[in-house]
């Protein structure tokens, strides 16, 4: 009697802690499961109370035309290639001696491309190429400039020829690293 009620005892024993046993593993999995998605819920909360905010700073940079100072691209080759036709287009009347690509990977988040050019102009000429890298978008800039008169000429009637520079820039632009 008492020794099949023990062992009775310790079987329904044994059986519920082989049953309990999953159970409670997959309570324990429930509860660490709940804990990622109540912070995943405050997450989304805390984008929810910025929501408006971002929403307003989204439609002014929509409104200022922001998105039109930067490439789309973050490829360096073709930004540079974009920015080597721009410049050789705003050229057009000047004799270009050189470009060059440049590309300057300073291990940041931006890099720098654009293109070296050497050539010779007149000073109006120079003033139109400099107006139309400032008012261009994207967003291009001078970052290096040197400049150095030619001898002038005179004409046959003794007035002289206009004023030609030759000139070395180099016109950049910054595009995100790490994204071609």
């Amino acid at each position: 009697g008492l020794v099949s009620l023990a062992i009775l005892l310790g079987a329904v024993l044994v059986l519920l802690v082989l049953l309990l046993g999953p159970v409670l593993y997959q309570a324990d999995r429930y509860r660490v499961e709940l804990r990622r998605d109540a912070r995943v819920l405050q997450e989304l909360r805390a984008i929810e109370a910025v929501r408006d905010e971002i929403e307003m700073v989204r439609e002014a940079y929509q409104q200022r035309n922001l998105h039109d100072w930067m490439y789309a691209s973050h490829n360096p080759d073709e930004v540079t290639l974009d920015v080597q036709r721009k410049v050789t287009g705003w050229l057009a009347g000047a004799e270009v001696q050189r470009i060059t690509p440049v590309i300057n990977r300073t291990g940041g988040e931006y890099v720098s491309v654009g293109v070296h050019v050497q050539f010779m102009a007149g000073l109006g000429q120079l003033v139109d190429f400099v107006r139309a890298i400032e008012q261009s978008r994207p967003l291009l800039m001078v970052e290096s400039m040197r400049l150095t008169p030619q001898a002038q000429r005179r004409n046959r009637d003794g007035s002289e020829w206009p004023q030609v520079v030759s000139v070395q820039m180099t016109v950049q632009t910054y595009v995100l690293a790490g994204e071609e």
